[in-house]
């Protein structure tokens, strides 16, 4: 349900950007993210203004549960140190945690924005619903950085001139359909165990509304068909809500339906789900630690390279993972928060390029197996 603001928010909002009109470090009226108005100068320098000793960020997070996400908010909060005091400020955090409710983020959103914080980084916890955000945003004047989970209205973030830090969704669905690949390659009839040429298969899925889990599963089962394997899926595709618990017991489900060793394959669009559905497998006595004791293994993948990830990856009993790496994702995070307060601009006068759409920066994800540990 789309919330409004009501007249009392509104008001305040107003009042707040009147007040904070010019007294922002780096505050700008384009709504291009990119650019500033100083140009190559500064936005402080061409206000005459002096840099702030604090600068106070916001930020939203989707749920504290999430393990990616966790080694996400564990930099954001390390690289605020680091990247302040090279910047020569003191960074003060204020996060806040939706439970993966949106109706939570957004009455969240309403203390965050009236607290006249100098950016707002918001992890979404609906890529759907941000007209509630946006109104916020447009009302108090007050800069946004999204991150990790894009919005679905794409137009919103450059109307409003934000930017969204993530990696290539298309590139993490290619790389695990390459890790494959190369574990067939490997050792075919360790994977098509019928030696029937077809690859019998499960697909896990983030979310069914959200842009980077759609567009990971596509890429992931188009670059197979591209690399002339004929695909068989087992059951329609499974959307487990980017968790552990709802994918064991989804998993667990799907094995009183169908013979676990018929399953050739297993491609998630995270680690979490990933283990969920090797705890399932390992309740039917398959991807057993001690193969002498397994009835067999079968092939699961991954995205995030998370700990526990890696972990299963140790252990032989998960086959891969595409390496997004939290470190560089929380780094990026808060230099280009920084940027845009101190020097009026996200990206100018970093290594980060906007990438062609204008208004996202993509970092890089790559294959990640037991010889990567």
């Amino acid at each position: 349900m789309k919330r409004k603001i009501t007249a009392a928010v509104l008001a305040f909002l107003l009042l707040l950007g009147m007040a904070s009109c010019g007294t922002k470090a780096g505050e700008k009226n384009s709504t291009e993210p990119g650019n500033t108005d100083a140009g190559s100068a500064s936005a402080l320098e061409a206000e005459g203004s002096k840099q702030p000793e604090v600068v106070h960020l916001g930020v939203l997070v989707w749920k504290y549960t999430d393990p990616f996400g966790r080694s996400v908010r564990e930099a954001i909060k390390r690289y605020a140190g680091i990247l302040g005091e090279e910047y020569g400020v003191t960074v003060e955090l204020e996060m806040m945690d939706a439970r993966g409710d949106m109706e939570l983020q957004e009455r969240q959103a309403d203390l965050m924005f009236a607290a006249g914080k100098d950016l707002i980084i918001i992890n979404l916890a609906d890529t759907m619903e941000t007209d509630y955000l946006e109104e916020l945003a447009v009302s108090s004047q007050t800069p946004v950085l999204f991150y990790n989970r894009e919005p679905h209205d794409t137009d919103m973030i450059r109307k409003i001139g934000a930017v969204f830090v993530g990696t290539d969704a298309e590139m993490a669905g290619i790389q695990q359909a390459e890790l494959f690949d190369r574990i067939y390659q490997e050792n075919p009839y360790a994977v098509d165990r019928n030696r029937d040429g077809r690859i019998n298969y499960l697909m896990f899925e983030g979310e069914s509304d959200n842009p980077e889990a759609v567009i990971r599963t596509e890429n992931c089962i188009r670059t197979l068909m591209e690399l002339e394997y004929d695909m068989n899926a087992l059951a329609e595709t499974q959307v487990a809500d980017w968790d552990e618990v709802k994918a064991e017991y989804m998993m667990s489900v799907l094995l009183t339906e169908m013979d676990a060793g018929d399953i050739e394959a297993v491609f998630c669009n995270n680690d979490a789900m990933a283990i969920g559905v090797i705890k399932a497998l390992i309740t039917a006595g398959f991807n057993l630690p001690d193969k002498g004791e397994s009835r067999g293994h079968i092939c699961v993948l991954g995205v995030d390279a998370t700990k526990a990830g890696r972990q299963y990856i140790r252990t032989g009993q998960m086959d891969g993972t595409v390496l997004q790496d939290a470190e560089a994702m929380g780094e990026a995070v808060i230099r280009l928060a920084l940027n845009r307060v101190l020097r009026g601009s996200y990206t100018e006068g970093t290594d980060y390029e906007l990438s062609d759409d204008l208004y996202s920066v993509r970092l890089p994800c790559q294959p990640f197996m037991k010889e990567n540990l």
